[in-house]
């Protein structure tokens, strides 16, 4: 039966197609497409895919409190150390107060430093002004006290230079040990009598004559000439005049007018004479109280 089907289907005739008819090919299968989220096609390759992890987490860090600053107010800014201002006031004045102002400058200027260290206070470049300042004006201060003292030294020895100078005409010829006279001292009347012989040598040398000036009823002291200016200086103040007489009358009991314990500084300044004639005045003084005490002792 085969060969039977074999051979009609051999024997078939091409061009009797309206009898037979060829089948028309079936259409393609149409695919729908996948929808959007479906998870893609991967091919399996008879390894199991491993289980799916869940998506990490995103790491968040820690959150921790942000200080909280107090707002800047007038209040709260640093404020300038006082002292400092002081001190610096104090090295400036101390300028025009020959240093004197000077050492509080620097006492200031130490201490608003210390303070300005523990409170963060301003004012370190006043303070350090101020020292400097402080400084200076005490280095002033300290020449102007040596000076002083070299020129009172210095003064002081001329001085003593120049009474010395005079020999004992200073002291009118005896010591100033009354002592050394115990044994008249009880007699007024030898003392002045002494006195009154040494001044009239020394006036008479001097002067040419028994002459002293004084200022009247004044109990004062007497001098070699009426130009002398303790002598002008008392009449004025008092109101009385300048008169003239002997040594004894100068003092007498009236007035006790002797001459001025520095009675040569006046003859040399204010009545013109020199200091050659003032050391022969003396040597003539204190050779009278020589011979007196020689005399009457």
């Amino acid at each position: 039966m085969t060969n039977e089907n074999t051979e009609h289907l051999g024997s078939v005739d091409p061009n009797s197609a309206g009898d037979h008819a060829t089948p028309a090919p079936p259409a393609p299968r149409q695919y729908e497409a996948p929808p959007q989220d479906a998870p893609a096609y991967v091919p399996s390759t008879g390894v199991p895919a491993p289980p799916t992890q869940p998506p990490a987490a995103a790491f968040t860090p820690p959150s921790y409190p942000q200080p909280v600053y107090p707002p800047l107010h007038p209040g709260n800014a640093p404020q300038t150390n006082s002292l400092s201002v002081v001190s610096l006031v104090l090295g400036i004045v101390g300028f025009f107060t020959v240093g004197i102002l000077s050492v509080g400058a620097v006492i200031t200027g130490h201490m608003a430093l210390n303070q300005i260290k523990k409170t963060a206070a301003k004012g370190r470049g006043l303070a350090v002004a101020g020292l400097i300042t402080g400084y200076i004006g005490s280095a002033i201060l300290a020449l102007f006290v040596v000076g002083w003292l070299f020129l009172g030294i210095t003064a002081l020895t001329l001085f003593g230079a120049g009474v010395s100078s005079y020999g004992s005409g200073s002291d009118y010829g005896y010591s100033d040990d009354y002592s050394d006279y115990s044994e008249f001292q009880e007699s007024d009347d030898f003392y002045d009598e002494w006195l009154i012989a040494e001044e009239t040598a020394i006036v008479t040398t001097l002067t040419g004559k028994d002459e002293v000036f004084w200022v009247e009823n004044s109990l004062g002291t007497s001098a070699v000439c009426a130009e002398a200016d303790f002598l002008v200086r008392d009449a004025s103040t008092f109101g009385k005049n300048i008169v003239s007489g002997t040594v004894r009358e100068a003092y007498s009991d009236d007035n006790y007018a002797t001459l001025d314990f520095k009675w040569q500084y006046s003859a040399l300044a204010d009545c013109g004479y020199t200091k050659e004639e003032i050391e022969l005045a003396e040597e003539a003084g204190d050779k009278a109280s020589t011979e007196f005490y020689d005399l009457n002792r």
